[in-house]
């Protein structure tokens, strides 16, 4: 562990004061006697972009004077705080009182949260991983909920939490059929829970053929696809999937438009050399 005022510590203060870090890795130090002074010194700092406190072990009180500066700074876009005992109370604030675009909170007990229906209204956030975080049934479905019209949100992670049901597959289909912005899912936590796993193919199959943004789903393990590799609907999944990695522009949806769109372009460099 650190000791007060360690020589290592007070480098990096120094170096934040003097705004001349982008990015402070604090992984793993055991800080939380530290995280007054790191506030005091991101509170007039304009380089500091990503910090990572994840696996400190930090509670709710330890996070408190970081989470007021991040109230007001915009410059931090990235905070990865995984591994630690933070609750719901500091999840709720990071969603709705800062602008992070990246924010890694898995591993943490957050257990619940009342207002995570703010999800409906995101305007920075951009990348977020909730796994393992011990969430109930009825806080995924409202985060589901919240994403048929969330229209910011790129990469969600919700591995590990309480997703064990078909009715969890089927809301998880209807967001996709309406999400425009969403690319990289992860619901891996279905693997082996349910006793046919074919019964989640069709449901997402559908549901993908009105998507044109999702590019990767992960919802079973590569051995599951393995056993289930000549699965049509699987194989539909697949195709959408590499269909939207595909497009130049998301707002197109078919495939075969971008295709000609590229060889129009092709056609038209080739006759102006």
């Amino acid at each position: 562990m650190f000791l007060n005022k360690s020589k290592e510590m007070e480098q990096i203060f120094e170096q934040i004061r003097s705004n001349k870090l982008k990015e402070v890795n604090l992984s793993g130090k055991c800080i939380p006697d530290h995280l007054k002074e790191l506030a005091a010194c991101l509170k007039d700092n304009g380089s500091v972009e990503k910090i990572d406190l994840s696996d400190n072990v930090l509670n709710p009180m330890d996070f408190a004077p970081l989470l007021e500066v991040l109230k007001t700074n915009k410059t931090v876009r990235e905070l990865q705080l995984s591994k630690n005992a933070l609750d719901q109370s500091v999840f709720e604030s990071l969603i709705k009182d800062c602008a992070l675009e990246t924010l890694g909170l898995s591993d943490n007990p957050i257990y619940s949260t009342k207002n995570i229906e703010t999800f409906k209204d995101l305007k920075t956030l951009k990348k977020l991983s909730i796994a393992n975080c011990r969430l109930p049934l009825e806080e995924i479905n409202a985060l589901i909920e919240g994403l048929k019209t969330n229209n910011c949100l790129q990469y969600l992670d919700i591995e590990g939490n309480n997703i064990r049901e078909i009715q969890d597959a089927k809301q998880i289909g209807e967001m996709l059929k309406t999400n425009t912005t969403l690319k990289t899912l992860r619901l891996t936590c279905m693997d082996g829970t349910l006793e046919n796993m074919e019964e989640i193919f069709p449901i997402f199959a559908n549901a993908l053929e009105k998507n044109c943004a999702l590019t990767s789903l992960e919802f079973c393990s590569t051995e599951d696809r393995g056993r289930h590799k000549d699965n049509c609907d699987l194989n539909t999944i697949n195709r959408v999937l590499y269909r939207n990695s595909q497009l130049e522009d998301p707002t197109i949806f078919d495939f075969w438009e971008n295709i000609n769109k590229r060889k129009r372009k092709s056609e038209l460099l080739t006759c102006a050399n």
